[in-house]
């Protein structure tokens, strides 16, 4: 029978230098926008997010979210309380509740979410729907937007998500275009320690970009002795290998 679970949960960014970042200095809890969710509401929390997918099969996966990665053991990911979210349908009595609350609470920020309202709110994920990807245009001052369509379920997202229900925020549409998340990411100013031996892999788009890393980790990017890191570097693996080999 194939594998459909991994040992390993994967991280994936769109830019070396974020990578580095992670190895040096953590893992960094972001904002995210959880898109159309009610009737053009939307909704923003800190989290940090994996995916649960064999090497074999997360090519898709990088294509959507970048070819830069870490992969982390499972056993790390279950002391920092990072568990798999739950997936509704469209048509979930689950998800229509948890819209209501949602709209409730736009409609009255001062009305105080249930601990399970905000375990729900923020481990919930579509089984499928839209990403927003900033669509970028030289001389724009404006963000623009395009929209991605994925099946979120492919993805067997685990996550991390910080105990307080200040975190989130209800966004109309407009309000979800103009949201810094950088901004915000860096006022919570939250990242999740790592060590060599909590990484499994690491994932490179290319070979100038593997060479690269491993001058990262010898020139001190990475805390750890000698053998620690030439281990670490026996890790670093790259797209194309992923995409020939696994």
């Amino acid at each position: 029978m194939g594998v459909i679970s991994s040992n390993t949960l994967f991280h994936f960014t769109p830019k070396l230098d974020y990578l580095k970042d992670t190895l040096k200095n953590g893992l960094w809890v972001r904002y995210c926008i959880e898109w159309q969710w009610e009737n053009g509401l939307d909704f923003t929390l800190p989290m940090a997010c994996f995916c649960d997918i064999p090497l074999s099969q997360v090519l898709n996966h990088m294509d959507s979210y970048g070819s830069s990665g870490i992969g982390i053991t499972k056993s790390w990911a279950k002391t920092h309380q990072i568990t798999p979210v739950y997936y509704l349908d469209a048509q979930s009595a689950i998800r229509e509740e948890m819209e209501q609350v949602l709209r409730e609470k736009k409609d009255n920020p001062s009305r105080k979410l249930t601990n399970l309202e905000y375990l729900f709110l923020s481990h919930m994920k579509k089984v499928k729907g839209n990403i927003m990807i900033e669509n970028k245009k030289k001389g724009s001052k404006e963000p623009e937007f395009k929209e991605k369509e994925l099946i979120f379920y492919d993805e067997k997202e685990w996550r991390f998500v910080p105990n307080s229900k200040d975190c989130i925020e209800i966004l109309e549409r407009k309000e979800s275009y103009e949201f810094d998340v950088n901004k915000k990411s860096k006022s919570l100013n939250l990242r999740l320690s790592l060590t060599i031996k909590d990484i499994s892999y690491i994932i490179v788009a290319k070979e100038d970009s593997r060479t690269n890393m491993i001058h990262f980790i010898k020139d001190g990017g990475v805390n750890g002795s000698d053998d620690d890191k030439n281990l670490l570097i026996s890790r670093i693996i790259t797209k194309k290998q992923i995409r020939e080999d696994f």
